[in-house]
């Protein structure tokens, strides 16, 4: 087999991800204990080479084994990694050079797989952090000789280099031997979506108010309290003309201004906070090739509109100045919204 090359900055922008887009800030609000001794681990560089990450959710499994893997490559690192760097991208696209992620569900994985991984990884790293990983997804559907092969795999790591991701929806089906050279990390299952049937909402509630509350609630005590959030009002009306001015394509500083946010009267640093989380969920869904409530973008425009917004809500949190944090969000992101959209 060829030895691997770095891909091109065409493949890596016409591949899909392999999952949607998961950011560290997403793990510390769906696995904070996960979260957390992840953080210990890379903060500290003491990185396990075994890891094995267990739970019921094979999908966040994924995702967080490729955060994970995210982390040891990044370009930008805030401990954990930034997720938007190139790096990032090629390893939620499978196009890393130095890593290999094997993902066979339901088809059983074969010993062959295991070989071509270990071949693969023996060859030089190609990549400027020098780092490698290899995730398997779904190891109890490993073959007897599959399994055997790994386990010999992870008890003569290749180099000091390597870190071993695994994943399984039933730990018991694993190797005890796998399990005691891995380290375990146990994910609990995450809280069913919040549904509009389960509460008494306003009958006039549409779904753009909704697709508000659900991106600003993670669990049914938040909603219960954005209910009674006297703000919360003026920060959907904010989302919407946000929505509007988007879609429309109107002038953004001036409309952004004195309707969307309303500077002069009403605008306060929670209304725009909420309003920018509100489209830090839009943007996400949309750099994940999703298309919530006809939103006009491309999901290149939401990956760089979740960037953009993130940093804005980051400015805003160590105290700059309301105006001049919403000034650079409406006039960086009316610059990316002239790019072609789809």
């Amino acid at each position: 087999m060829a030895k691997k090359r770095k891909a091109t900055t065409q493949e890596v922008a016409i591949a899909s991800p392999l999952v949607p887009l998961f950011t560290s800030s997403d793990l510390q609000k769906v696995q904070p204990v996960v979260y957390q001794v992840l953080k210990n681990s890379f903060e500290r560089d003491k990185v396990n080479h075994a890891y094995l990450l267990t739970g019921s959710d094979h999908t966040q499994l994924m995702q967080i084994a490729i955060l994970m893997a995210q982390s040891l490559v990044c370009e930008h690192p805030d401990i954990l990694a930034c997720s938007y760097c190139d790096s990032c991208q090629r390893v939620v696209k499978n196009l890393y050079s130095d890593g290999v992620i094997i993902n066979s569900f339901p088809s059983s994985i074969k010993k062959e797989e295991i070989l071509q991984l270990q071949s693969d990884l023996a060859n030089t790293a190609l990549e400027q952090a020098q780092k490698k990983y290899a995730i398997i997804h779904h190891i109890e559907h490993s073959s007897a000789e599959a399994a055997n092969s790994l386990l010999k795999f992870i008890e003569e790591p290749q180099s000091s280099s390597l870190t071993i991701i695994l994943t399984t929806t039933d730990e018991n089906s694993v190797l005890p031997t796998i399990r005691s050279r891995s380290q375990s990390i146990r994910c609990n299952p995450v809280l069913n979506p919040l549904r509009m049937e389960d509460f008494e909402l306003d009958e006039s509630l549409d779904e753009m108010s909704w697709y508000a509350y659900e991106a600003c609630a993670l669990t049914p005590l938040d909603l219960e309290q954005l209910l009674k959030k006297e703000s919360f009002p003026l920060t959907i009306d904010s989302f919407k003309k946000g929505l509007e001015m988007i879609n429309k394509r109107y002038p953004f500083a001036v409309f952004g201004q004195k309707q969307m946010f309303n500077l002069k009267e009403s605008a306060s640093k929670e209304i725009v906070s909420d309003t920018w989380s509100i489209f830090s969920r839009l943007f996400k869904d949309v750099a994940a090739h999703q298309a919530p409530l006809g939103v006009k973008m491309s999901p290149k425009q939401g990956l760089d509109g979740l960037i953009l917004t993130q940093q804005c809500q980051q400015n805003l949190a160590t105290n700059a100045n309301l105006n001049l944090c919403v000034d650079q969000w409406l006039i960086e992101l009316e610059n990316l919204m002239k790019e072609e959209s789809v």
